[in-house]
């Protein structure tokens, strides 16, 4: 795919309650200015409903119905997302590239303990962090201008390509389900269930998003990338973020030494 490929970008979020984040308005107006940056048209949809991987649903299933869209952009209600990350995300030319970030939670004893240790205040964070990835049997992650190919990524700010749908349409991972008149839809609409949770081989009940990747991946093999910036936070009572490449490069340094 190449930037020709880049037509139009339906901007998507699902809410509980119609909740956002000042934060979250701050990403918005991020996303728009990166998308309009390259050339782009966007759209911008939003469903409240209190299960994510329904309302997910539903927003890809209006990205299909509008032939000019060739992606979508997932910003969840609780991100805070600098334009770096989606000019990042734009140009990174990935069926399915999500940004690495932090839950909500910190480990603070981890966090004294890195600084004792004489790693700076990002490195610290970065090391008592815990991020959103699924690597499944993966002993080393390559990572190459912020970009690695993972199992999976959070859908806190994500792009993935309208083709990538068709592809996994096409090999079966994603199957019909009904959609909600709620959501706009004429009783007795189909739509697919890209998103429904599914259980892991190992057992694992996987999030939404995860399940996504799960059968994106099975659909088109390594087509899940995840994004290592700084620049994402997640807010809730603090605004959670740090630098996944900083975690991976203090590692990297540690095991040298060793």
């Amino acid at each position: 795919m190449s930037d020709t490929a880049l037509r139009e970008v339906l901007i998507g979020t699902p809410t509980a309650d119609g909740i956002v984040t000042t934060g979250y308005a701050e990403s918005l107006l991020n996303a728009a200015r990166a998308i309009s940056a390259r050339g782009m048209r966007h759209r911008y949809l939003t469903l409240d409903y209190f299960h994510a991987p329904v309302a997910r649903n539903h927003i890809l299933h209006a990205a299909l119905s509008v032939p000019s869209i060739s992606h979508v952009l997932f910003i969840d209600n609780d991100m805070k997302i600098e334009q770096a990350v989606f000019d990042a995300l734009l140009a990174a030319d990935k069926p399915l590239v999500g940004g690495i970030y932090t839950r909500r939670q910190i480990d603070l004893e981890s966090y004294a303990k890195a600084r004792m240790d004489g790693h700076e205040p990002a490195t610290a964070r970065a090391l008592a962090s815990p991020f959103i990835l699924r690597l499944v049997g993966r002993t080393r992650l390559q990572v190459e201008r912020g970009l690695a190919q993972v199992d999976g990524v959070g859908f806190g700010a994500a792009l993935l390509t309208t083709d990538l749908l068709r592809a996994m349409i096409d090999a079966g991972t994603a199957e019909q389900t009904p959609g909600m008149p709620a959501a706009g839809l004429s009783p007795g609409t189909m739509i697919w269930d890209f998103c429904g949770q599914m259980i892991s081989e190992a057992g694992e009940a996987l999030s939404d998003d995860f399940s996504f990747c799960a059968r994106a991946n099975a659909a088109v093999p390594g087509s899940v990338w995840g994004l290592a910036a700084p620049g994402i936070l997640h807010t809730g009572q603090f605004d959670y973020g740090a630098d996944f490449g900083e975690k991976l490069r203090a590692i990297r340094t540690a095991a040298k030494r060793a």
